[in-house]
């Protein structure tokens, strides 16, 4: 059995920095690889000017070059500054390799660009990828087969 946190990784995609107004903001090779990975998330972070946005996209590439980049279809956040709570906010998208897949089956190569409708504003992403398997329940009686989510 894989404990939950066997496998994870934990990388930068878009170091946290001012961002233009309009400005997409993705780094080069900043695109990480899901080859050995199943399942994802990116966390986004952002101080935001009251009601001031930023818009996050998923990406994918057949490179970390960036190659043959994709929107992923409904894997897009926006944040949304508030004098009146916060100006900081923090979004997350999760996906599963398959997402990545289904845009291109050669597009194995996760990033993300984010779009400000404010400068200065400070915008930020990590990735967090995992391989590990979760146990819902056990052994199946019958067959020793281990209850996996598909």
């Amino acid at each position: 059995m894989q404990n939950l946190g066997e496998d994870l990784r934990v990388d930068t995609i878009v170091n946290p920095q001012a961002v233009g107004v309009g400005t997409v903001n993705t780094i080069t090779g900043g695109y990480k690889s899901m080859a050995k990975y199943r399942k994802g998330m990116v966390i986004i972070t952002a101080t935001l000017a009251d009601t001031k946005t930023c818009i996050a996209q998923l990406t994918c590439s057949s490179a970390a070059s960036a190659t043959n980049k994709k929107d992923v279809s409904g894997k897009t956040i926006t944040l949304t500054g508030a004098a009146a709570t916060s100006l900081f906010r923090t979004g997350i998208i999760t996906f599963d390799v398959n997402d990545l897949i289904a845009t291109d089956s050669s597009n194995i190569f996760v990033g993300c660009d984010l779009t400000n409708n404010n400068a200065p504003d400070v915008a930020g992403a990590v990735l967090v990828r995992g391989a590990g398997r979760y146990m819902l329940g056990g052994a199946n009686a019958t067959t020793g087969a281990q209850n996996m989510p598909a």
